[in-house]
């Protein structure tokens, strides 16, 4: 199997979160457009890491209901999961709304993974 079928963005998500604020502060403006109306819109390091763990979410669900979802894979989806909420109550730098809604997305997708690879067993089930 391909290790990338079991492994979560999540993980990499993480990763990326303690190299952006050991690089820069999470309120450091990674750039900024003007619309047509005239707003100013200006995108922070952790605006780009919530935007970057929606896109996750919806990867990590598409491929929990396409591709065969293994006892492996929620594990690891669950692991990473406990490994924020840890890292979020215990570690000075990650006590942030930014990573608490990292977190929350992590859990979402881990309990998300779960329920369809409940479904999915509970239809490959046949009754005689």
């Amino acid at each position: 199997m391909n290790f990338f079928n079991y492994f979560s963005l999540f993980a990499l998500l993480l990763g990326g979160y303690f190299v952006a604020i050991n690089i820069s502060s999470l309120d450091t403006m990674v750039f900024s457009f003007t619309l047509q109306n005239g707003s100013i819109i200006s995108l922070l390091v952790s605006d780009i890491l919530i935007i970057t763990g929606v896109i996750f979410t919806f990867i990590e669900v598409i491929k929990s209901a396409t591709i065969s979802n293994s006892a492996v894979e929620s594990s690891f989806s669950i692991l990473v999961a406990v490994a924020f909420l840890v890292l979020f109550l215990l570690y000075k730098d990650t006590s942030n709304k930014t990573f608490l809604i990292l977190t929350l997305m992590s859990f979402t997708e881990a309990i998300a993974g779960f329920i369809i690879a409940v479904n999915t067993a509970r239809r490959d089930i046949t009754i005689e």
